[in-house]
């Protein structure tokens, strides 16, 4: 194949793959979403992304440290990983169901099934290491 076609070949499968990822991103809504008991199961059960959760409460002063770095990894990872909270003290049910004994507890949940789980305030980079660990997995 001669290289100035070739070259224009991968030019256009690059520019489909954007095109695609553009729209992809277009149907994710940006921001951290509030669920309740009632909402959870079906937002991560209709998710096409992973679905990152926070089970936090009001009165919880490490789950209020890591608000903002949750905005900012809402944004980083837009358009492959959901970021949502739950308020634990509105929402027993979701807390007794995944035995969660302390907050912040964060749930990574991946094709509707829990992916992973860890608990306890951390840095931003800690945050993205688990996270990179679930989307690098099948």
């Amino acid at each position: 194949m001669e290289p100035d076609r070739e070259l224009e070949m991968l030019l256009k499968r690059k520019a489909t793959k954007m095109t695609e990822q553009a729209r992809s991103q277009e149907n994710i809504p940006s921001g951290v979403i509030e669920l309740t008991d009632t909402t959870l199961m079906s937002t991560i059960r209709d998710s096409a992304i992973p679905v990152f959760v926070d089970l936090w409460a009001p009165w919880c002063t490490p789950c209020k440290a890591v608000t903002p770095i949750l905005e900012q990894l809402d944004e980083e990872y837009r358009g492959r990983m959901r970021f949502a909270r739950l308020n634990t003290d509105e929402n027993p049910q979701t807390a007794n169901k995944f035995r969660v004994m302390s907050i912040p507890t964060f749930l990574v949940f991946k094709n509707g099934k829990l992916a992973a789980r860890f608990v306890g305030a951390m840095p931003k980079a800690k945050f993205k290491a688990q996270i990179d660990k679930v989307l690098s997995k099948s």
